[in-house]
């Protein structure tokens, strides 16, 4: 590496600060351009997972969504690289492990990351050259934004993609309360606006204003670029020189400031609207107060409001979040409730759902007496010292899912966004040690904080979100109205021309980009792919005569003990309740101690218990259905002992037939459920569509799909009378299963703590009845057993949104067959090619997805936020009929095998790593397996993908469909495909 001190100049830049970041064994650098002002910082330590951002500073100025809009149209397009979506295009050829865009209330970041340095500075082109020189073309402003398709009647329908994804935001009630929770606390600043857009509000952006924005804004001058990995910082200057910033005259102005919102002198009430099923007659509002509680530009400042929320609301114990779901005036704690530190005032939320508007007093008063209560008597120890460990679990664990560059990234703007270095707000641990000794030598520190920031504050606001049964229509009025007025000021040469726009924008949308445009996207070569899986090194052994698995890797110093349940023998009927008996286990009260008084406990001594369901069939010839019951601990090494004492005991011991827990936490189950619909309605339909086919599939419906939810709201309709019978099932299941014949184990840890462990485990195990289940278990679960015959091909879930999900499923090939290595590959392409740009550039839906399932032999592909269902259902049998007749050519299929096998090269955290391992040895799906698979995408040809493509498109006569949207269209799709869809429509609650 290059070594750098304040004052070097290299490649147009100037150091400004090396500093060692001991706790990322790394060296920060920021350095300045010389000639734009561009300000860079590159956190460079031995990750090989590097990762870059170029973030803007872009305050809302209206509602328009202009931000949003530009953050998908820059990357449509640009100087170097004209093609229509050079973003899609690596989506192809690149073994990226994160790549996206996100748009925040003041900034709009880009980042990317990959393992291949070649790969990553492929990445670092594209969106450079996209952030600064986009084409910004009128097509893309109205593919993406907004643009006014003519009717029939002369009248005009809004679309576009963000239009339609906002349309989906307002139609999600705990969408809408989390956004007016910090809007209305912001009335003077740039944060009371939405950033992402209202539906009524972005018609009237123009293509002049969208342009104009970018002008003002992506400039380097106004961008943050970050950097993090292992690449000489010296080579990624040179790169962002040569590559772009020499392309610029000089320097800009830089967005202004963030302004600081002036403080009220007393509180204020607000209230907003939400959807309300149609067929209910009421829900619950949800109420929420909120405070601004000062800067968020100081690492300290956030630590101690992030332990003070931990105290107050982190679990079932913590004060306030035992206040509100004891208290009656409603059913459970609102998601909406805790810390948001991304804007430049931290926001604090309680809020309680499934309440009324007339208990807005009452629950002011819970909560504030409940605050006086803490700042006079004190926080109890138990919950200040468990939050304390909680930050400090949190931040120490190794975490899988997103780059670890891209959290620094995250934690870095929070100061740097508005004036600060980036290492104001990127530490943790010595603003954590600071803040652990204020704790401990400032006696009532916490104590001092509510009194300061939530008791005596004013700015504080009572939110209602009420469930109105117009809202929709409301919202579509609204568009109509200002789609109305803009178009009533247009004369009739200029309604013309509009008409004549889109007409230009379809011929656009059709034409397709040159083979040498295409050609200049860089990509990778099918030599840079490994010809090897990766694999998990996993040992087999036995403790007590229970299987015990083992992964001794390097873990920070926590262990992580999984327990497996086989259930696969429990009736459906008892199956329902899984789920919730899982959740009891882990949120219930033990002999002679409360729920509170357990959790606080949790919250102390471990890093968690945690639980999830799975079934799935086993990959070898066998072909048996595995289901299984998982609960896996997390702690520190220094507190296995009571950890696990712990963790028995709730197992074993805990309180699962406690009447009143039981009706606390089916609520709170259901409202859980029901938040979730909207979020992930694809989700809902796929796995609806997929439970036709597959016992095992239809377990997930039964487990977290809408068949739970239906389940659900029954108990609780019926609450009085269903839970006496819950209790006595919960307690003879739990009796059922928690025994040794069923169990396997999983640990994960240094090889110095394993012996430790597996000493805990033998104990565990003398506590468990030894009664044989296998007689229980029928061993001969075979293939005939596990597949169905659809009963339907047209269904649908009925639910009060502004927009549609779909899902479509059908028959597939199975892993360890050829087949199924070709179809992912197609899948892939077909995704990222034609189904994108007739479902998502043409149609307008947010997001398409193509998925296979190999273990169960099924292929799904499904759509998001999707405003045109009947033709996008559609899109599947001609994508298809396309890849059979040749659509794809050699250099596709290149690129789709780099993405493709290229996803198993992403970083796996040690938890992420054993808990794959440990899953493929209970499934037997064996490396030989996975070596095959790759084998055969590396081998796989054109002529292999067009007998897929036609081997599906015969399917597809007994493939299941499912749409998610309102019951009025569901009726107009009907008579397109039959009253079929109506006779299978569930109306979902909500």
């Amino acid at each position: 590496m290059t070594r750098l001190k304040p004052g070097d100049s290299l490649h147009g830049f100037t150091v400004m600060e090396v500093n060692e970041i001991s706790e990322y064994r790394g060296t920060g650098i920021r350095l300045i351009h010389d000639l734009t002002g561009a300000d860079v910082y590159h956190l460079h330590n031995d990750d090989k997972e590097n990762l870059f951002s170029f973030a803007f500073k872009t305050p809302a100025s209206d509602n328009t969504g202009v931000s949003h809009i530009l953050e998908h149209c820059v990357l449509a397009g640009s100087q170097k690289y004209p093609i229509k979506d050079p973003f899609l295009s690596m989506m192809n050829g690149s073994m990226n492990t994160f790549l996206n865009a996100m748009t925040y209330p003041d900034k709009t970041v880009f980042p990317a990351a990959s393992t291949v340095p070649k790969d990553y500075f492929n990445l670092m082109s594209v969106y450079a050259d996209a952030v600064f020189f986009p084409l910004l073309r009128e097509e893309m402003f109205m593919q993406e934004g907004i643009r006014f398709e003519p009717q029939e009647d002369g009248s005009a329908q809004p679309s576009g993609v963000v239009f339609n994804e906002m349309k989906g935001a307002y139609s999600n009630h705990d969408s809408i309360a989390a956004e007016y929770s910090y809007r209305y606390m912001f009335p003077e600043s740039p944060y009371k606006w939405d950033s992402g857009g209202e539906p009524s509000a972005i018609p009237s952006l123009t293509y002049e204003d969208f342009k104009a924005w970018h002008a003002r804004f992506y400039h380097p001058s106004n961008c943050r670029i970050f950097l993090y990995g292992d690449i000489d910082t010296a080579e990624q200057l040179e790169f962002l020189q040569e590559n772009a910033l020499s392309r610029f005259g000089g320097k800009a102005e830089p967005a202004e400031d963030i302004s600081i919102q002036p403080s009220w002198d007393k509180s204020r009430d607000a209230r907003v609207s939400s959807p309300l099923s149609g067929d209910e007659d009421e829900a619950g509002a949800t109420l929420t107060l909120n405070w601004k509680c000062g800067s968020s530009e100081n690492s300290i400042n956030i630590l101690a409001f992030e332990v003070l929320t931990e105290a107050l609301m982190g679990n079932m114990g913590a004060p306030l979040y035992k206040a509100v779901v004891e208290s009656g005036i409603g059913e459970d704690l609102s998601p909406v409730s805790g810390l948001d530190t991304d804007l430049r005032e931290m926001v604090f939320s309680v809020g309680v759902r499934g309440s009324s508007r007339e208990r807005s007093g009452d629950f002011d008063k819970l909560i504030m007496d409940e605050l006086r209560k803490l700042a006079d008597e004190g926080i109890p120890e138990l919950s200040l010292a468990g939050a304390m460990h909680r930050v400090e679990f949190r931040n120490r664990e190794i975490k899988g899912g997103a780059p670890f560059g891209l959290r620094l990234m995250g934690r870095s703007l929070k100061g740097w966004l508005h004036g600060g270095s980036p290492e104001d707000t990127i530490s943790f641990k010595e603003p954590m040690e600071e803040l652990r000794n204020l704790y401990e030598t400032e006696p009532g520190f916490f104590e001092d904080m509510i009194r300061k920031w939530l008791i005596e504050n004013n700015h504080r606001l009572m939110l209602v979100i009420e469930p109105d049964a117009t809202h929709n229509d409301k919202m579509e009025k609204a568009v109509a109205d200002a789609v109305a007025d803009i178009r009533g000021n247009l004369s009739p040469a200029e309604l013309e021309a509009e008409k004549q726009k889109v007409d230009s924008f379809r011929v656009f949308q059709e034409a397709s980009d040159s083979e040498e445009e295409l050609s200049k996207i860089p990509s990778l070569d099918l030599e840079d792919v490994p010809d090897k899986i990766r694999l998990i090194k996993t040992e087999q052994d036995e403790v007590a005569g229970v299987p015990l698995y083992k992964h001794e890797l390097f873990t920070n110093g926590i262990i992580y003990i999984d327990f497996a349940i086989d259930i696969r023998d429990i009736s459906d009927d008892e199956g329902m309740l899984l789920p919730f008996l899982s959740r009891m286990i882990c949120s219930s009260g033990l002999p002679g101690r409360s729920y509170d008084q357990v959790a606080l406990e949790l919250a102390l001594k471990t890093g968690g218990l945690y639980t999830f369901l799975e079934s799935s069939r086993t990959a070898d010839a066998s072909v048996e259905r595995k289901d299984y019951l998982f609960f896996r601990l997390k702690t520190l090494e220094k507190d296995l002992d009571q950890a696990f004492e712990l963790a028995s005991d709730m197992l074993l011991q805990s309180e699962i037939g406690d009447p009143v827990r039981v009706r606390d936490l089916l609520f709170e189950m259901r409202n859980d459920f029901k938040s979730s619909i909207v979020p992930a309605g694809h989700s809902f339909c796929s796995v609806k569509a997929a439970a036709e086919f597959d016992r095992v599939l239809e377990r997930e419906d039964e487990w977290r799909g809408s068949r739970q939810l239906m389940f659900l709201n029954d108990l609780t309709a019926r609450a009085d009378e269903s839970i006496p019978s819950v209790c006595i099932s919960l307690e003879s299941m739990r009796s059922r299963l928690l025994n040794r014949s069923r169990l396997v184990f999983n640990l994960t840890c240094a090889g110095s703590s394993m012996d430790a462990v597996e000493r805990k485990l033998a104990a565990f195990i003398d506590r468990l009845p030894s009664e044989d289940a296998a007689a229980a278990i029928d061993p001969e679960l075979h293939i005939g057993d596990l597949q169905k015959t659809p009963k339907y091909n047209y269904g649908a879930l009925s639910v009060p949104t502004s927009v549609f999900f779909t899902a479509r499923t059908m028959p597939a090939s199975f892993l360890g067959d050829p087949g199924h290595a070709h179809e992912s590959l197609l899948a892939h392409m077909m995704k990222t090619n034609d189904l994108w740009e007739e479902v998502r550039m043409k149609n307008g839906a947010y997001g398409v997805y193509a998925s296979v399932n190999g273990t169960e032999g099924l292929i799904t592909v499904s759509t998001y936020r999707d405003p045109n269902p009947g033709a996008n259902l559609k899109a599947f049998e001609a994508a298809l009929d396309a890849a059979a007749a040749g659509r794809y050519s050699e250099n596709d299929l290149r690129k789709a095998i780099i993405t493709v096998v290229g996803r198993d090269l992403k970083p796996l955290s040690p938890a992420e790593e054993s808990l794959i391992g440990f899953r493929r040895d209970l499934y037997r799906i064996t490396d030989e397996t996975r070596q095959n698979k790759r084998e055969a995408m590396l081998d796989t040809t054109t002529d292999d993908i067009k007998a897929a493509a036609a081997r599906l498109r015969k399917n597809l006569k007994g493939s299941v469909s499912v749409v998610m949207g309102p019951e009025d269209v569901l009726k107009e799709l009907a008579a397109e495909y039959g009253e079929e869809l109506t006779e299978n429509t569930l109306t979902l609650p909500m």
